[in-house]
């Protein structure tokens, strides 16, 4: 990882330049990237050096405020390469008519009953 990434992100979280320099040379030196943002907590950053409880809180924050902004660009790259379906407008779309099912006539059954019976009479 960069040093100037390291840097940028240490003075962002509000650290001192010459505090910064100083942390930014741990970070490069134990080969942290930008990728293990999301993994920093108090116990790794004291690892690296850093002690003062003020820093570590600082640093703490930036680093979920970083990772928050991370994922929020990720979703909208995401819905972005998810290109809605384009429609054409109705003057360009061939209009279908549909037409009515035509329906064999039928009798009721008890009418058709009624009916049988008279003409059998006849």
């Amino acid at each position: 990882m960069s040093r100037g990434y390291w840097k940028k992100f240490l003075i962002d979280a509000g650290i001192p330049v010459k505090a910064a320099d100083s942390y930014t040379s741990s970070f490069v030196d134990n080969r942290i990237s930008e990728s293990m943002v999301p993994d920093l907590s108090k116990s790794v950053l004291i690892d690296l050096g850093i002690t003062i409880i003020g820093d570590v809180i600082a640093i703490l924050k930036h680093a979920i405020h970083v990772t928050e902004e991370a994922s929020a660009e990720r979703k909208e790259r995401n819905s972005k390469k998810q290109k809605p379906e384009k429609r054409r407008p109705s003057s360009e779309r061939k209009s279908k008519k549909v037409e009515p099912e035509k329906k064999a006539e039928t009798i009721p059954a008890p009418l058709k009953k009624t009916e049988e019976k008279q003409a059998a009479k006849i």
